[in-house]
């Protein structure tokens, strides 16, 4: 198992839900005994907070009611993929709102952001460890884990009981088992936290990245008909290893059972045909822009220039010196390396032979085989 590790208190993400939430997510799942403290804490801080949670409902139900969400954008494509990249480039335009990373962990709490936010600034590292990504509780974040803050039926639920992901990614994504209670239940807490975050942010351009919604494309259209999409894509090759060493950095710090590395790297494998096999079958529902993340990183502003032409963005020139600064900043970004074995170039041409060959890529000419 990867030793690198996120330096986290001994509290889940699960801090933020609630409690009806909170025991829907954890009970009838296998728990090793070495995280019993950690639920413990997590469910006694939930509790704590309920009366927040009260406060909250009094400032935000008539202002969510009343919000409107025109035209957002949402950036797709795999884990990995480059669209954290393209996400806080995009949010540098002063127009666009995001989710925070702050409210994907307190979503049920943004009216008291004043007394949590201190909390964590505290105790949130500085980079992702993974990828040397800078983290802050102020940048955009997927919104994913504030969804499962609020429902239980999130696919994140994976990264606390990996050996089910399949099963939550059937009932996320294909609404497999649930009642149309459930459903009903899903479309509110999403478009919920959407409007949120456009009524904190007070920009009226969502730009929203989130890897599940790739094969989710139906479900987003029926909430937002008039949603834009662009879709990153990156070379297989690179993303395979590049999502082998996220997760097995990350998940460890959030899961309560433990799975292998093996077991992570054949669950990337089969995630990503699931993913893509969902994505094509969508793709003609929605007009989609698409994106090689090569592309992007070699020519950014140009690349984000036609982008927003393509999607009928407006601002572009006056967003531009924003862009500018911003990729300025990461001149000195270190990029990780990767050595790849034969057995892994053999699966990922097996499994993903079908998107190599669709996209256009190829062997990346960096990469070392051992």
């Amino acid at each position: 198992m990867s030793k690198e590790k996120f330096s986290l208190p001994p509290v889940s993400p699960l801090m933020g839900t609630t409690i009806n939430n909170f025991i829907k997510i954890v009970s009838g799942n296998a728990i090793k005994p070495k995280y019993f403290f950690k639920i413990f804490l997590t469910a006694l801080i939930v509790i704590v907070l309920t009366p927040f949670r009260w406060y909250e409902k009094l400032i935000f139900h008539r202002k969510v009611s009343r919000t409107i969400i025109v035209k957002p954008i949402f950036i797709l494509g795999h884990w990995r993929s480059g669209t954290t990249f393209l996400h806080n480039l995009m949010c540098e335009d002063p127009n666009s709102g995001f989710v925070s990373t702050y409210q994907t962990i307190f979503p049920n709490h943004m009216a008291s952001k004043w007394l949590f936010g201190a909390f964590m600034k505290r105790v949130m590292p500085d980079k992702r460890p993974s990828d040397n990504v800078k983290l802050s509780m102020e940048f955009p974040q997927e919104e994913e884990f504030g969804f499962l803050n609020m429902n239980p039926h999130s696919f994140y639920n994976y990264f606390y009981f990996p050996y089910r992901y399949k099963e939550y990614y059937d009932q996320a994504i294909h609404l497999t088992g649930l009642k149309e209670s459930d459903r009903k239940q899903i479309r509110i807490d999403y478009l919920t936290l959407l409007r949120k975050a456009q009524i904190m942010t007070g920009k009226s351009q969502l730009v929203i990245k989130n890897p599940i919604n790739t094969a989710r494309i139906k479900f987003i259209k029926a909430l937002f008909p008039e949603a834009r999409f662009v879709h990153l894509m990156r070379n297989p090759y690179t993303v395979f290893l590049s999502s082998k060493k996220f997760f097995t950095s990350l998940m460890p710090t959030l899961w309560f059972h433990e799975v292998s590395d093996e077991e992570i790297s054949d669950m990337v494998i089969d995630l990503y045909s699931k993913l893509y096999s969902d994505y094509f079958a969508e793709f003609d529902v929605a007009n989609i822009v698409e994106l090689k993340f090569e592309d992007l990183e070699k020519e950014p502003l140009s690349s984000l220039g036609k982008l927003y032409r393509d999607l009928n963005i407006h601002g572009f020139d006056a967003a531009k010196p924003f862009f500018e600064l911003y990729l300025d900043k990461q001149k000195n970004y270190k990029k990780n390396t990767y050595i790849i074995t034969k057995a892994e170039v053999q699966k990922i041409q097996t499994n993903w032979g079908f998107f190599i060959k669709k996209w256009g890529y190829e062997f990346p000419q960096n990469m070392k085989i051992v």
